[in-house]
């Protein structure tokens, strides 16, 4: 369910990763971090809005923040260092199929 709050937390860190991007050097990545976590979390098990997703790009994953739930689908932020989202699985609107959004929170949860 997207309640107000979770809204607003999930429109602060795309704000808030913006903004680290236009410095010359940040360093509040950390903290961005944490806070994604918190918000994951407090969401709760399985998917939702306002999850992380890890997902595939290059040498490594990338981080996105689900901002919308459809039937056979998620919207996802990119919530990464770089200018721009890379991850194959998210198209160039920012959806990313529903059932590897399902597989990247269950490897997560599994891990933990």
């Amino acid at each position: 369910m997207n309640t107000p709050d979770i809204s607003d937390r999930i429109h602060a860190l795309a704000t808030q990763v913006a903004d680290m991007r236009a410095q010359p050097v940040s360093h509040g990545w950390k903290d961005l971090w944490d806070a994604m976590e918190q918000l994951d979390q407090a969401v709760g098990p399985g998917l939702g809005i306002g999850r992380y997703l890890l997902l595939p790009s290059g040498d490594g994953r990338e981080p996105y923040l689900i901002d919308q739930i459809e039937p056979g689908r998620v919207h996802v932020i990119y919530l990464g260092i770089d200018d721009g989202p890379s991850a194959a699985a998210v198209d160039s609107a920012g959806w990313c199929p529903r059932s590897v959004a399902e597989r990247e929170i269950a490897r997560r949860e599994a891990e933990r």
